[in-house]
């Protein structure tokens, strides 16, 4: 039985359920968990310096609605049903944003709660095209996160991925946890004295810089030397990487033949794919 939260507890205070611009305005009052693992550099799709120019409201912080968002969000309740299932011995309860005692900038927002002997559990839902061999940094960040905010020390994350099913048990770990906060902390003083995060390589960050400065004005700026040098050898690097790439890649096609899949120990490790009637090409992805 899925039921609404309407309890503190004992490290955390419920804020309530919010959406449209009340969770805007609720997200942007503090730091959750989805966030962590972008702060703490675990997250591919994006970086500390992007989440920043997010939050001081630099460049737009409105998620798109796509179909992986959309499939998620209509799939999470059915999926905690399917738990609810799986595990009798749990009573579920959905939830809203709590926010930290001690921190009130601390927030978590569990997909829902369980009691389990009479103890509280984190169940958190996450819905992939693939398969998880092994669960995500950014996603476990995530809930430890909310198990350091909210005092729970048991959380579990369930995943359809792949049409699979899958679930996974995430110890807390204080050491981890304490790792976490400092960059989390850091990073929300930052947000506090305007301080932008330091430079990374990612492409996240490279695209933030770009719609920072969408427009073109008739005007000269003199660029920093050590800035030009170190491009000009990493576009040297790169070239040279790329090129051996295609000779690896090249080998491997040769020694494909017409075969579809290309097998390594036991492992298929890539495919010759093609667009149409078009010449095939490698695929790298191990199954």
């Amino acid at each position: 039985m899925i039921q609404p939260w309407l309890e503190d507890l004992p490290e955390a205070t419920f804020l309530g359920v919010h959406e449209g611009e009340e969770w805007h305005k609720i997200r942007s009052e503090g730091i959750g968990g989805s966030e962590v693992g972008t702060i703490c550099g675990l997250n591919p799709w994006e970086s500390a310096y992007t989440l920043f120019h997010k939050k001081t409201g630099n460049i737009e912080d409105r998620i798109e609605q796509n179909w992986a968002i959309r499939f998620g969000n209509a799939f999470e309740r059915p999926i905690l049903d399917l738990y609810a299932e799986e595990h009798p011995e749990a009573q579920l309860y959905t939830t809203g944003t709590f926010a930290n005692k001690e921190h009130p900038w601390k927030h978590a927002n569990p997909d829902a709660l369980a009691k389990v002997n009479g103890e509280w559990k984190i169940i958190e839902v996450k819905t992939a095209r693939a398969g998880f061999s092994e669960l995500p940094a950014h996603y476990e960040a995530q809930v430890i996160w909310y198990m350091h905010v909210t005092g729970i020390r048991q959380a579990a994350l369930v995943a359809v991925a792949g049409m699979t099913w899958q679930e996974f048990e995430i110890i807390y770990d204080p050491f981890v946890a304490e790792t976490y906060d400092r960059a989390v902390t850091q990073f929300w003083n930052y947000l506090q004295e305007g301080q932008v995060p330091d430079w990374d390589g990612s492409k996240s960050t490279y695209e933030t810089v770009r719609k920072l400065h969408p427009d073109i004005e008739d005007d000269d700026v003199e660029i920093d030397l050590e800035s030009w040098i170190e491009l000009k050898k990493a576009l040297a690097e790169q070239s040279k990487a790329e090129a051996k790439v295609n000779e690896y890649k090249s080998q491997i096609l040769d020694q494909m033949g017409k075969a579809r899949y290309g097998w390594v120990q036991n492992r298929r490790v890539v495919s010759r794919q093609a667009r149409g009637k078009g010449t095939p090409y490698l695929v790298m992805g191990e199954k």
